[in-house]
């Protein structure tokens, strides 16, 4: 309970501020709108340039789709993460987490809800009842229990991006200004949208396993095909547990190297 209330208080506070900033809040909806408009153009030349109705088994709808899912992912990383994870950035190197660290709350709660980023809340909500409306629109056949798979998939998506992105933050205990990974979580959502059956086999096995770019969002597209079974769930739950560990280790290790602002 007591950490719901500070969730609350950071939510108020987050929505203040959001509040007073009116102007960047607008502006960042407009961009925003701006480059989904963009992503959905290219979808349509991607089939009318070519005269194609499906590719790799998937048509322009399921396209459109899997966008909005992803869409969902990155506004969850937007709004809970991106913004923590770079002020963790910043108080790493300048000695700031002394702050967080002595205050009588979890240090990992503290770290990672220092801040909240209620547009990218709304823009959720917006494009989940978007993507009803497009399965609506374009009739797209998915059940009830296919429904339920995709919001598993997106949810565990969220998951791990966020577990993505504090890794990528926690290697700078270990590598002064190492933000390569940082930045390159950050310009990936191009690859995870699209049919993994476009890319060579050895491929995929590094984009699943290794450069986990496929695990998130993709695994819709073996839902839409009905080729998504106990095994690829089971492949999902490794990969997440295994940079859980990851997180987990470099979060310990982390905190012990860190020497304070003295």
């Amino acid at each position: 309970m007591k950490y719901l209330k500070i969730l609350w208080r950071i939510f108020r506070m987050s929505t203040m501020q959001s509040l007073i900033y009116r102007a960047d809040v607008v502006t960042g909806w407009i961009v925003n709108t701006i480059w989904l408009t963009g992503s959905v153009a290219l979808i349509y030349f991607y089939f009318s340039i070519g005269g194609l109705t499906q590719i790799a088994g998937f048509t322009a709808a399921d396209f459109y789709f899997v966008l909005l899912c992803a869409e969902i992912m990155w506004a969850s990383a937007w709004a809970f993460v991106w913004t923590n994870s770079e002020l963790f950035y910043r108080q790493i190197h300048n000695g700031e987490l002394d702050s967080i660290l002595i205050k009588p709350i979890n240090p990992e709660f503290g770290l990672m809800f220092q801040c909240i980023w209620v547009d990218d809340l709304l823009k959720m909500i917006v494009y989940s009842i978007g993507s009803v409306v497009l399965t609506i629109w374009f009739e797209i056949a998915v059940s009830w229990w296919q429904l339920g798979l995709i919001a598993l998939i997106v949810m565990m998506s969220c998951v791990l991006m966020c577990i993505f992105i504090w890794i990528s933050s926690l290697l700078c205990f270990f590598w002064e200004r190492f933000d390569v990974l940082w930045r390159f979580l950050m310009n990936m959502g191009d690859a995870s949208r699209m049919p993994r059956q476009i890319f060579p086999n050895w491929l995929q096995l590094v984009m699943f396993y290794v450069v986990p770019i496929l695990v998130m969002i993709n695994p819709v597209y073996a839902v839409l095909d009905n080729t998504f079974g106990w095994a690829q769930l089971g492949q999902l739950l490794l990969v997440m547990t295994l940079f859980s560990l990851i997180f987990l280790i470099l979060w310990r290790a982390g905190l012990r190297k860190y020497n304070s602002a003295a």
